[in-house]
C-alpha cells in the first residue's frame, strides 16, 4: 500500500509542476501569430523609404510563416498595436529563420517595440535552422496607449538588409518576473496614436496550452489511480487471501495432528 501511495503522490506533484509552469503565462495577445489567416489585417507593415517587402508562405513541414526581406539597408517590420496592462511584465517571443544579412554589426532579425532602442538579440544567419528568440516588456504606470510590438529586419539608426521568416509569434502576460539579464524593454510614458484592437476581436483567441496540459495531467492522475486500485490493491488482496489460506491450512494441520494424538 505504501508503494501505491508513493506512486500516486509523484503523479500529483508532476501535474502540479506542469500546471504551475503553464499558469505563469496567460493567453496570446498577438492576433494571427501563426500566420494561417493570410486575409487578416491585424499585422501592419512599415519600412524606411518604402524598402523591403513581406509575404506569407510555409516552411518545409507545411507550417504557416511570414517572410520579411530587403536587398537594401532599411528598417522593415510587421507590427501590431496592442494595449498592455500597466505595471505588468510581458513575454514577446517567436521562432525565426534568418539568412543573407549584409551587416553583422547593425541590427539583424529581431523583435522590438517601435519607439524603443532595446531589441531582442539579433540573428544574421541561422544556417537553415529555426531558432527561438524572446524580448520581455516591462510596462510602467505612465503608459497611456497601445504599444507597437514588431517583428522585422534592422532597427532605429541600425539599418540592414537580409531575409527572415517568422512563425509562432506570441505575446503573453507573465505572473512572475522576467529572467535576470534577459533583453527587456522598459516601456514607460509611451503611447501610440493608432487605435488598439478590441479585446472582443474574434481572431484574438486564448492559448489552448493550459487546457491541454490540464487534460494531460488529469489523464495521468487517472491512470495512476487506476493502476493503484486495479493492480497494486489487487496484488495486496491476493497476498492477503493467500496468507489467510495458508493460516487456514496450518490450523487444519494442527487439528489433524491433535486428532491423531488423541487416537
Amino acid at each position: 500500500m505504501k508503494k501505491g501511495l508513493v506512486v500516486l503522490l509523484v503523479l500529483v506533484m508532476s501535474f502540479a509542476m506542469f500546471t504551475g509552469v503553464v499558469a505563469a503565462e496567460s493567453k496570446n495577445l498577438i492576433i494571427n501569430g501563426d500566420f494561417k489567416n493570410t486575409a487578416d489585417k491585424s499585422w501592419k507593415f512599415e519600412s524606411w523609404s518604402n524598402l523591403g517587402k513581406f509575404e506569407y508562405g510555409a516552411d518545409n513541414k507545411g507550417t504557416s510563416i511570414v517572410t520579411i526581406s530587403t536587398t537594401k539597408d532599411t528598417d522593415a517590420r510587421l507590427y501590431q498595436n496592442i494595449v498592455l496592462e500597466k505595471n505588468s511584465v510581458y513575454k514577446f517571443s517567436a521562432d525565426l529563420l534568418a539568412s543573407d544579412f549584409v551587416s553583422k554589426t547593425n541590427a539583424g532579425a529581431n523583435l522590438s517595440v517601435i519607439g524603443q532602442t532595446v531589441q531582442s538579440p539579433s540573428f544574421y544567419d541561422t544556417k537553415g535552422a529555426w531558432v527561438s528568440t524572446v524580448l520581455y516588456i516591462n510596462v510602467g504606470d505612465k503608459v497611456t496607449g497601445p504599444l507597437k510590438v514588431s517583428i522585422g529586419v534592422g532597427g532605429y539608426s541600425s539599418m540592414n538588409s537580409g531575409k527572415v521568416s517568422y512563425k509562432n509569434v506570441k505575446l503573453v502576460k507573465l505572473s512572475e518576473p522576467a529572467p535576470k539579464g534577459a533583453a527587456m524593454v522598459q516601456a514607460d510614458e509611451l503611447f501610440v496614436k493608432q487605435s488598439a484592437p478590441s479585446a472582443s476581436t474574434p481572431n484574438q483567441t486564448s492559448d489552448g496550452s493550459l487546457v491541454l496540459y490540464v487534460v494531460i495531467g488529469l489523464i495521468i492522475i487517472g491512470l495512476g489511480v487506476g493502476y493503484y486500485f486495479f493492480v497494486i490493491r489487487k496484488k495486496e488482496q491476493d497476498i492477503s487471501e493467500d496468507s489467510e489460506d495458508a493460516d487456514g491450512n496450518v490450523e487444519e494441520n494442527d487439528d489433524e495432528n491433535k486428532d491423531d494424538e488423541n487416537k
